[in-house]
C-alpha cells in the first residue's frame, strides 16, 4: 500500500517577460503539490495531460527539477485532449496570470489504474478526472478538493453536463451555482461528500496563500490563514503548494492542526517565488499561522432524508 497518492491534472504554461515569450513548460497541480509532498514523505503522482506533443517528455521535464528524489509519475494522456493553458506576465514586479484556455478538461472521461492508499489528494482541473481517480481508491481516508472545485467559472454551460457524470459528487445544479458566487463549500455538500466516500475523514477547502478551512467527518470545522500577508511575487501554485504538504504530513502521521500548520506556512512562503522555486525554498521560513476550531455540523443536526446521497 503506498503511503501517499496525488491525483492531479498537469497543464502548459508560458511567460511574457518584457515583451518576450518563454518556452512553453509545465506546471499545475500535479508539478507543485507533488514535488512539494515529496520533500515530506515518497509520493506517487497519478497525472492527467492533453495529447500535445509538449507532454511528450512530461517525466523528463519533471526530473530536471530534482536530481536526487523524483516522485514516481503515472502519466495518463488522453486521446483527444488538449491540456490547460495559462500564460503570465509581470505587472508591477508581480507575476500575474492575464489568459487562460480551458482546453477541454471537462469533456475528459480517463481511465485510472487502480491502487492502494490510506491518503489521497486531489488537485484542481478536470472534476471528470477527480471522480475517476476517487473510484479507484475507495480506501483513501484524506481527501483535498480546491474551494472552487471546478472551473464552472468560464464553464458555466457544462454544468447540466457535468451533474449527469459527476451526479452527488459535486451536490445539486443550485448548490454548485451557489458555490460559484462565493467559491465556499456549503455543509450540505461536505455531507454529501463524506456520505459518498464514508472512509474519508477530512475534506480541505483551499484559497492559497490566504488561508482555507478544514472539514472532519465528526463535524469539526478548522479555519487557517496566516497571521501577516505575504508579499506575493506569484500566487498561482499556493493552493497546490498547502495540498502536497498537507497531504505528506497526514500520511506520516501528523495530526491535522500539524498539517495545516506545516502546509499553510509552505502555501504562505510560496507566493513570494516564481516557479519551481515555490518548492525547493518552502522550509526556508516559518511563517505563524492562526488556526481556529469551531463545528461546522452539530451531532444532533437532522439531515435531509429527500436529498440523494
Amino acid at each position: 500500500m503506498e503511503k501517499l497518492v496525488i491525483g492531479a491534472c498537469s497543464n502548459i504554461d508560458t511567460v511574457n517577460f518584457k515583451g518576450k515569450r518563454s518556452r512553453k513548460f509545465l506546471n499545475g497541480a500535479s508539478i507543485y503539490s507533488g514535488y512539494a509532498a515529496e520533500l515530506i514523505t515518497p509520493t506517487r503522482i497519478i497525472t492527467c495531460v492533453g495529447e500535445e506533443p509538449e507532454n511528450l517528455g512530461i517525466i523528463d521535464d519533471a526530473k530536471k527539477y530534482r536530481e536526487e528524489k523524483n516522485p514516481q509519475f503515472d502519466v495518463i494522456i488522453i486521446k483527444g485532449g488538449k491540456s490547460f493553458r495559462q500564460c503570465f506576465e509581470c505587472v508591477d514586479s508581480e507575476l500575474a496570470v492575464v489568459s487562460k484556455d480551458y482546453g477541454n478538461y471537462n469533456d475528459w472521461d480517463p481511465d485510472v489504474p487502480e491502487f492502494e492508499t490510506d491518503t489521497l489528494l486531489l488537485g484542481t482541473g478536470n472534476p471528470i478526472f477527480q471522480k475517476a481517480v476517487l473510484d479507484s481508491c475507495r480506501k483513501a481516508n484524506h481527501i483535498l478538493l480546491d474551494s472552487k472545485l471546478i472551473h464552472l467559472d468560464v464553464r458555466k454551460d457544462k454544468v447540466d453536463a457535468l451533474l449527469k457524470r459527476v451526479d452527488t459528487f459535486f451536490g445539486t445544479k443550485e448548490e454548485i451555482e451557489k458555490l460559484l458566487e462565493n467559491c465556499n463549500l456549503s455543509p450540505i455538500m461536505i455531507t454529501s461528500l463524506f456520505k459518498k466516500y464514508p472512509n474519508l475523514k477530512t475534506i480541505i477547502e483551499k484559497d492559497g496563500a490566504k488561508g482555507g478551512r478544514v472539514f472532519t467527518s465528526d463535524g469539526i470545522l478548522y479555519t487557517y490563514r496566516p497571521e501577516e500577508p505575504s508579499k506575493e511575487i506569484c500566487s498561482d501554485g499556493a493552493g497546490d503548494v498547502f495540498a502536497g504538504s498537507y497531504s505528506a504530513e497526514i500520511a506520516n502521521g501528523s495530526s491535522i492542526k500539524q498539517a495545516i500548520k506545516t502546509a499553510a506556512q509552505a502555501a504562505a512562503e510560496s507566493v513570494k517565488h516564481f516557479g519551481m522555486n515555490k518548492v525547493v525554498v518552502i522550509n526556508k521560513n516559518k511563517i505563524p499561522i492562526r488556526i481556529e476550531e469551531s463545528r461546522w455540523k452539530f451531532k444532533n443536526e437532522q439531515e435531509d432524508p429527500n436529498r440523494s446521497y
